[in-house]
């Protein structure tokens, strides 16, 4: 990544002076310095050099690295280029130049870590030494310790109730769900339609029944009373469905009997006034359910 900065490109101006006047001369005082900031994904570069420097002579700017981000990174290097008529003198820490740029693998960076590197050396020309935009920055990130927790919502659903039932009596229904996942669930709702023969005690051949939001863990239960009109097994498919498409199931099957009665009566067919009557009366129960009361 290049330093860009659209408002200032740091240049030295350097002044050709002669040996006698280098000799008699006070120093002129020095002016604040200069400091370019580059921004990275992780690490900054700030470069802070003197704005005038004398021909011949080390002057030293420094380079200050530091790991803005929120995590460790690995291998943090730091390359400068060097402009020409530019004699490197000292650098620390110790690195070598090579193609005119010096390479620093500055290692591992904590959060907020800064490393600091100080350039000395010397201008070899009268002009401009243009520092503008030189400064690259690399990085690893294999010990990067950032987490994303994955979660997810998951539901189950069962169910309670009688496994036999007579037709025309009530049947309580106990559905319960719960939370399983490792999130929240928001808004369940029961909605069923029950086969023929069934109804709710209401007469209801559907049902729509919002249940609420689910914490991790939580189960509620959702109670329902049917009745069947007809004897035969009844098999009812529950489902509860919820945000972000969560859903579960269960299968609940009661088997509905019916009694039947028949009725036969002997008796003879003549008697005289006065005489004892003697009848009998049979009760059969012909259907598969126990006929009470």
């Amino acid at each position: 990544m290049r330093i860009i900065n659209k408002f200032f490109i740091a240049v030295l101006s350097v002044a050709s002076l002669g040996l006698g006047a280098c000799a008699t001369k006070e120093a002129p005082p020095q002016p604040l310095p200069v400091i370019v900031k580059k921004e990275a994904p992780a690490l900054s570069v700030q470069r802070i050099l003197p704005q005038k420097a004398r021909l011949n002579t080390d002057f030293t700017y420094t380079l200050k690295v530091t790991n803005q981000s929120d995590y460790k990174i690995d291998d943090a290097i730091v390359t400068e280029l060097i402009p020409k008529n530019f004699e490197i003198s000292r650098v620390v820490p110790a690195t070598s130049e090579r193609a005119g740029s010096l390479t620093w693998n500055l290692g591992i960076m904590i959060p907020g870590q800064t490393e600091v590197i100080t350039i000395t050396g010397k201008p070899r020309a009268v002009g401009n030494l243009d520092f503008g935009g030189n400064a690259t920055t690399a990085f690893n990130l294999k010990q990067m310790l950032v987490f994303t927790e994955v979660i997810a919502p998951e539901m189950i659903l069962s169910s309670s109730g009688p496994e036999e039932a007579l037709a025309g009596d009530q049947i309580p229904i106990v559905l319960t769900v719960k939370n399983i996942g490792s999130s929240p669930i928001k808004n369940v709702v029961l909605a069923h339609n029950f086969p023929d023969g069934m109804t709710t005690v209401t007469g209801d051949k559907t049902v729509r029944l919002p249940a609420g939001d689910l914490s991790i863990a939580q189960s509620i239960n959702i109670p329902i009373n049917v009745v069947a009109t007809k004897r035969g097994r009844f098999i009812n498919d529950f489902v509860v469905s919820a945000d972000d498409g969560v859903k579960a199931n269960t299968v609940y099957s009661v088997i509905v009997k019916q009694p039947n009665l028949d009725m036969t009566a002997d008796a003879p067919g003549i008697r005289y006034v006065g005489n004892v009557i003697t009848y009998k009366i049979e009760l059969q129960n012909s259907g598969n359910g126990e006929a009470k009361d």
